[in-house]
């Protein structure tokens, strides 16, 4: 019978492993040359020896478990810097909070020794590795909190502190006040660094204290402008710079409380954001938009606010469809952007969730294989050939010098739309905005549009 020996017997270590092991090789010769000494001098004294032999265990233990991580030749990739362990790590406390974590878990995370680990940890990051978590813990708990739909003790259980005397009084430590004090303080500065729910705030007419402020896109959010105290500004697209001017202007503004999406491009910035104020988070795709106005009035206890919202939306929505079935029919409507040099239609969500789930319109392809848009060739408008088109060209000069080619095409001048006067420019904003006063917007003035007929 083979036996398989417990690590490779050659293989290749990373470049931190291979300096680790010399460091503590040369540790090892400098202490075993010493101890020698003292031996052949007879200088040596029992206790002494002792230290120094227990030292030499050590050592050799730690190099034991750096040789662990040699992966053989044939199969040996590149392992991740220090920084790079350090934060997998740092994502595990995120995602597994609420669980029992030890030092050594993290460790073997990260590929190193326990001691190693905290070492480098505190180097980096200016605190024990055990801090940051309890750290990650309070800061979800204060989330929690400010919800308020779970007693304390579920609350401690949930963020990974078993003993609720003991979350009592770290939090107070931590925070200033008990948890009961925390989650009755009123929180009338709420900043919104989610540019998607903004709209949902001012529909439960909560005033953002601080939110992201596009002045030149957002036609029907000009109203509302004037009541945001703090106004972050905002861009198509939003560069390092702009982020991180942003954030200081968050910092500055010490909100109580901070709505945020789980969008990708917030990500970088999450822990910046969690220091200033606890932070709130609304899923983006996995919710619809009635589904993150309501969890956004849950955030801000406006929940009857969002239910007469949403009568009096579903009213809205009843007179326009009305309206429309006696101007358009059953003829098909279809949302066309020119963007740069591509085109794109829509299905269920955006645009599409107003247009043809709220108004009941006929599209004239299948929505339900499009998640949220779709980029499509002229030929596809050609052999769908809606009856009426509206259409968002973004304003860059690609996009407007694209519109130019298609308006001289042969098979865009043959299309029904175009040939009966059924062609209606629109903005970009609000058409394209996934949100409760957008879809309110163009329920409003949707039937006049379809009412008129423009030159394409």
């Amino acid at each position: 019978m083979t036996t398989r020996a417990p690590f490779a017997c050659n293989g290749v270590l990373s470049i931190r492993q291979s300096r680790e092991v010399q460091r503590l090789a040369v540790r090892l010769f400098m202490l075993r040359t010493e101890m020698e000494q003292q031996t052949a001098s007879k200088e040596s004294s029992t206790n002494g020896f002792n230290h120094q032999g227990n030292m030499e265990a050590v050592l050799f233990q730690h190099m034991i478990h750096e040789l662990l991580g040699v992966q053989p030749e044939a199969t040996a990739k590149p392992l991740p810097d220090s920084d790079t362990h350090l934060e997998q790590t740092i994502a595990y406390m995120e995602q597994y909070y609420g669980q029992t974590i030890t030092r050594n878990k993290l460790a073997s995370i990260a590929r190193l020794s326990p001691w190693y680990y905290s070492t480098s940890f505190q180097q980096r990051y200016g605190m024990s590795p055990m801090t940051y978590l309890n750290e990650v813990r309070l800061r979800r708990a204060k989330e929690q909190l400010v919800i308020g739909k779970l007693p304390v003790r579920d609350i401690a259980d949930q963020c990974g502190f078993r003993d609720e005397s003991y979350f009592r009084r770290r939090f107070k430590a931590s925070v200033g006040v008990t948890p009961l004090r925390f989650a009755g303080q009123k929180r009338e500065r709420i900043a919104d660094m989610s540019y998607a729910y903004v709209p949902h705030l001012l529909a439960l007419q909560v005033a953002p204290y601080a939110a992201m402020v596009n002045e030149e896109r957002d036609v029907h959010r000009r109203p509302y402008h004037a009541s945001i105290t703090v106004p972050l500004p905002r861009q198509r697209q939003m560069t390092e710079a702009l982020w991180e001017h942003n954030m200081k202007l968050l910092a500055s503004a010490a909100p109580s409380v901070i709505l945020c999406d789980d969008g990708k491009e917030r990500m970088p910035y999450r822990q910046q954001l969690e220091q200033i104020a606890p932070c709130l988070y609304v899923p983006w795709k996995q919710l619809d938009w009635r589904s993150q106005l309501r969890q956004v009035a849950e955030y801000v206890h406006h929940e009857s606010t969002a239910s007469l919202w949403l009568e009096r939306y579903e009213q809205s929505i009843h007179a326009a469809r009305q309206q429309l079935e006696r101007t358009v029919a059953g003829d098909s409507i279809m949302l066309l952007r020119i963007t740069g040099k591509q085109l794109a239609v829509y299905g269920r969500r955006n645009v599409g969730a107003v247009l043809y789930d709220d108004l009941q319109l006929h599209c004239p392809y299948d929505i339900d294989t499009i998640e949220v848009e779709r980029i499509v060739e002229l030929d596809f408008i050609e052999q769908t050939d809606p009856q009426h088109l509206l259409l968002v060209i973004d304003q860059e000069s690609i996009s407007i010098a694209h519109w130019e080619r298609i308006r001289q095409d042969e098979r865009w001048l043959e299309l029904t739309a175009v040939r009966t006067g059924q062609v209606h420019r629109l903005s970009e904003m609000p058409w394209l905005e996934y949100s409760p006063l957008a879809h309110q917007w163009i329920a409003e003035r949707l039937p006049s549009i379809l009412q008129s007929s423009y030159p394409s």
